[in-house]
């Protein structure tokens, strides 16, 4: 009878060991995907404009990029469609982009995300929105109603190297804005999750001390933390207002960060 009991353990254990194997070569969930970038043009869409034949290759060109990821068996694909503070569908908060139409602010006569995330669920896709909370030059000086607004308002802040603008995150106008974009996007389209991107203050370095640009703010804050750490932490203010907003919205919608 001992003998049979061991035996019997003994193959209880190899059973489970293999199970342990075959689980973690055959997880029960995972995410294979790729980022779908519009800045610049680089991924999508070859060619900007506003005619037919325009809109009509800038589809054919996302459905050839579906069509690939179907093939690829992706799981999902991250849409970039907020780069500089502009949007990829109709928003009261962003002017169209520029990589879009060639004219920031020019309605294109279609809504490229509707379609993406018509056409990416229709292969079994997951549709994810890409945005660049903060992004709102890298060179170009932008000058739609929206653009003229938010620099009357001093909400942008210059890099060191003179060219790259956010933003500012210190400002509880910035990241009421961003809430706003996410909720519109989450209220008007069934998507499956938000992607961030460029989540900072401007690359290259923004000074700290009398000379910053957003210097004032953290005077009149009160903080006894570093400017450092006060910026660290007006980011992350950002980031769990719109994780809560997501939330409260729609709970089921993934929430992440690159």
């Amino acid at each position: 009878m001992k003998k049979k009991f061991t035996r019997v353990l003994v193959s209880a254990l190899m059973l489970s060991t293999m199970a342990g194997t075959l689980f973690a070569a055959n997880p029960k969930r995972e995410m294979r995907s790729t980022w779908f970038t519009t800045v610049e043009n680089i991924d999508w869409p070859t060619k900007r404009g506003t005619s037919a034949s325009v809109q009509a290759t800038q589809k054919q060109e996302m459905l050839t990029f579906l069509d690939k990821m179907e093939e690829m068996k992706l799981t999902s694909t991250c849409l970039q469609v907020r780069s500089m503070g502009d949007a990829m569908y109709p928003s009261k908060y962003a002017p169209w982009s520029y990589y879009l139409t060639g004219t920031r602010g020019v309605d294109p006569g279609w809504d490229p995300l509707a379609y993406f995330v018509e056409e990416a669920h229709k292969r079994g896709i997951e549709a994810y929105v890409w945005l660049n909370p903060y992004r709102w030059s890298s060179g170009t000086q932008w000058s739609t109603d929206m653009d003229k607004a938010w620099k009357d308002a001093d909400m942008l802040i210059t890099g060191d190297n003179g060219t790259y603008v956010t933003y500012n995150p210190a400002l509880p106008e910035t990241r009421q804005m961003i809430v706003n974009v996410v909720k519109e996007i989450l209220n008007n389209y069934a998507i499956d999750g938000v992607i961030f991107d460029d989540y900072f203050y401007p690359s290259g370095g923004t000074t700290e001390g009398s000379s910053a640009p957003d210097y004032s703010h953290y005077k009149a804050s009160g903080t006894t933390m570093s400017m450092g750490d006060w910026r660290r932490r007006n980011v992350n203010d950002m980031v769990a207002d719109v994780y809560n907003a997501i939330k409260e919205l729609k709970p089921d919608v993934r929430f992440g960060i690159s």
